[in-house]
């Protein structure tokens, strides 16, 4: 497919680099993970909503990745996001069965949130951040979202070293 933008002659113009890497990416997450992305052209991005096909857990590196450990041990691994200089990762789930989400106390003083229906999430593309810590699986189900927050919760009650968990607070 060849794409095209408009120059100030009227004729056509093939479309900026940059701008058909949104465009593979993009179709990338619509016909091969059946996600409805979209591309936001001023910032340079390829975004999804949540809420409708999927939905977001995000929490600090220091609970992510025992977090993400504990997943890939159960087999219930999904995609996750992060960027350059953030100190937090994107778990993507399967779309929560109750709305509005919300996260028990225990949770929350660790900084992990949910992420409210019809909120962006930037996804991975060629342009630069962010980038994938687990990329998703083709043909294969996003993670429950009872189950990443049932495992964040263990995570963070197995715990010990008191002072690493106010640290990471």
């Amino acid at each position: 497919m060849m794409i095209t933008t408009g120059n100030a002659f009227g004729g056509a113009a093939p479309a900026p680099e940059w701008l058909r890497n949104l465009v593979g990416a993009r179709n990338h997450y619509e016909e091969d993970l059946g996600w409805p992305a979209t591309i936001e052209v001023e910032p340079h991005r390829v975004v999804i909503a949540t809420g409708a096909v999927l939905d977001a857990v995000v929490m600090p590196v220091v609970v992510a990745q025992p977090v993400l450990r504990e997943l890939r041990i159960m087999l219930q691994m999904g995609p996750v996001i992060t960027s350059p200089g953030v100190d937090g990762w994107t778990f993507l789930t399967a779309p929560a069965a109750v709305r509005p989400i919300t996260l028990p106390s225990d949770l929350t003083a660790m900084r992990v949130h949910g992420l409210l229906a019809g909120s962006p999430v930037t996804l991975p593309s060629e342009t630069g951040s962010p980038y994938w810590i687990e990329p998703p699986r083709r043909r294969r189900c996003l993670p429950p979202w009872s189950v990443v927050v049932g495992t964040t919760r263990q995570v963070i009650a197995r715990w010990d070293d008191r002072a690493e968990l106010d640290r990471a607070a």
